[in-house]
């Protein structure tokens, strides 16, 4: 998977942010093959330090594009779900890892009928370039 974020601000608590993940795994189920994208892609974050160059994330919605969630195409069927925020961690290190795990999605209009009512969405995100840590300013 991958993704990509900055922040919208010098310093803060929590640390705004914009997050967007670019890409996911793909599979391939009895329908077919599958593709997991975004849904409403363009999400805001406020990231908080926790101790040890650690921190949590708060997935949210971006500037009125609509709720966090995954879009999952099964050949014809079409699965939508999504959460009004997505909990993370943050752990720092000369390659971070943003890890999402086991948050609860439910299920969206659009969906198809054999959709589950919910989801969990689980990944864990490297995060490349110099080493990157998470500190409360004193």
């Amino acid at each position: 998977m991958a993704g990509a974020g900055q922040t919208l601000v010098e310093s803060g608590a929590p640390l705004t942010m914009a997050l967007q993940f670019t890409s996911f795994a793909t599979c391939t189920s009895g329908l077919g093959a599958c593709t997991v994208e975004d849904l409403n892609a363009g999400y805001e974050g406020g990231l908080e330090a926790v101790g040890g160059g650690n921190g949590e994330l708060l997935i949210e919605e971006g500037a009125g594009k609509g709720s966090p969630g995954i879009r999952f195409q099964c050949g014809a069927l079409t699965c939508l779900y999504a959460a009004a925020t997505i909990e993370s961690e943050f752990t720092g290190a000369v390659t971070a890892v943003l890890a999402v795990n086991a948050a609860p999605l439910a299920r969206q209009a659009g969906s198809g009928a054999t959709c589950g009512l919910n989801a969990t969405w689980s990944a864990e995100y490297e995060i490349t370039g110099p080493p990157k840590f998470v500190s409360a300013v004193p």
